[in-house]
């Protein structure tokens, strides 16, 4: 009984980290599904030392973006396991530079500041739906 026991150790260790891979994946896949539902269709305020501006992500992979003072750009989206990534195309840089922002665990709703060297204090605020500026 012993010797059996001893020669399934290394089965019950791979299927233990199997299970233990596949729950990972699988908590992978719903992050990215749950940052995809919260950004698509709805819009990001920021609010920095230039004043604000709207982001609205189109469920299309695109977005827009409008500030305060009639800049717009436009660009492109999509999400990893752990945050929302854009790209504002064009771009003068070679490849372009994609900007990404953490989304775990944010809602619709919330607003939470963040401290950029380029832009200082920024608040950034989740809303639902293509909101005017």
């Amino acid at each position: 009984m012993h010797s059996t026991l001893k020669a399934r150790k290394p089965i019950l260790l791979f299927a233990f980290v199997s299970m233990v891979l596949g729950m990972n994946a699988c908590a992978l896949e719903s992050s990215a599904e749950n940052i995809q539902t919260l950004i698509s269709g709805n819009a990001l305020k920021v609010v920095n030392r230039f004043g604000a501006s709207i982001i609205y992500f189109d469920p299309n992979g695109s977005f827009e973006h409008l500030a305060e003072r009639g800049q717009m750009s436009s660009g492109k989206w999509r999400v990893t396991t752990d945050s929302m990534c854009a790209t504002v195309l064009p771009q003068p840089n070679n490849p372009a530079k994609e900007f990404c922002l953490n989304m775990i665990n944010r809602k619709l709703g919330e607003s939470w500041t963040e401290h950029d060297v380029r832009n200082g204090e920024l608040k950034r605020t989740l809303l639902q739906g293509h909101p005017a500026l």
